[in-house]
């Protein structure tokens, strides 16, 4: 093939195209945050952070996530690396998320789901509740109303949320925040929410509250198992739509440094 060379004329208007485009692609770059919490444009295999996804909120599902997360002993708990994704999940929601105080698995984890399961995954997020601490035997509580815990999660959401992303399969989740505590406008999300008032109930044995209360959330002394009442959470969350059968890669956690990589790493496998 003979290579031709274009005129003045048509060089120019080739230019102007080209330099149309290239702001045609600076401004969708730039108003696809924004547009993902529209209709969610820009993230097709992300549930709208308005809708109600089989059958709840954004809201009520992440009640539901701390339910399931406080539900298990550390002994038999994904988040401990001590079970596999499964335990304790149920429906066609299963949640997913990094660690609680713990180290992720350098390695990464492995993580094979039904076909059709969603997975309503915890960026980061803040729990508030009036425990406080053990004294000897007995549970303290404090009297905050509901606007002060919520205040608190927020507040206190703030203060570690940091600049987080994910990729899945490659494909980067727009609309996330890039917080900086002294200026809380840019801790906001379309996919941030707060609870509805909600309860858990932890196990006997092994409960995730031993640890960040007191021995007094174990048993004995208790004989029955102990439900925290009137919780709030403050997140940021992510409904993934069901993944096609196969191999997946989903990347999650703070921001890497240039050239590095998330923190979090899992393989999942749909069957």
């Amino acid at each position: 093939m003979k290579t031709h060379t274009g005129s003045t004329h048509q060089s120019r208007l080739t230019g102007g195209i080209e330099r149309a485009l290239a702001a045609i692609a600076l401004l969708l770059a730039t108003a696809a945050p924004a547009l993902a919490g529209q209709g969610n444009v820009g993230n097709p295999g992300i549930a709208p952070p308005q809708s109600h996804f089989r059958g709840q909120s954004y809201a009520e599902w992440s009640a539901a996530y701390f339910e399931w997360v406080y539900s298990l002993p550390v002994d038999r708990h994904p988040l401990f690396d001590t079970a596999p994704c499964s335990e304790g999940q149920t429906g066609n929601v299963w949640f997913i998320d990094g660690t609680h105080g713990t180290p992720f698995p350098p390695a990464g984890r492995d993580c094979t789901i039904p076909a059709g399961t969603a997975l309503f995954l915890s960026l980061a997020a803040r729990n508030q509740e009036n425990e406080n601490g053990c004294d000897g035997d007995v549970i303290q509580r404090t009297d905050y109303d509901e606007a002060e815990l919520r205040a608190m999660a927020h507040d206190g959401l703030n203060g570690f949320l940091g600049s987080r992303g994910i990729v899945i399969d490659g494909v980067q989740v727009l609309g996330l925040p890039a917080c900086d505590p002294s200026n809380p406008s840019t801790c906001e999300s379309p996919y941030r929410v707060q609870s509805p008032v909600f309860d858990y109930t932890v196990p006997l044995h092994n409960s995730i509250l031993v640890g960040d209360y007191g021995p007094c959330y174990d048993s004995p002394p208790r004989t029955e198992p102990y439900t925290v009442q009137g919780v709030v959470a403050d997140g940021v969350y992510v409904m993934i739509k069901p993944l096609p059968v196969g191999e997946h890669i989903l990347q999650f956690g703070p921001l890497p440094a240039p050239g590095g990589s998330f923190s979090r790493l899992y393989r999942i496998t749909v069957e």
